[in-house]
């Protein structure tokens, strides 16, 4: 099942999904393992801009 969310808090997202791909003006800017994007902070700080906050 494939599912498109929006979310404020990505860490939330990635501790319960199995893949993240990641769009940039309609393009794929980034798609692997949800748990990797979530434990590379720098990674998913320039992927989304949002400081890394656990929830």
């Amino acid at each position: 099942m494939s599912a498109i969310i929006v979310e404020q808090h990505p860490q939330m997202i990635l501790g319960i999904s199995h893949r993240a791909v990641v769009l940039e003006q309609g393009r794929v800017a980034h798609s692997g393992s949800a748990q990797a994007l979530k434990a590379d902070a720098a990674l998913l700080d320039r992927l989304i801009g949002v400081a890394r906050r656990e929830v």
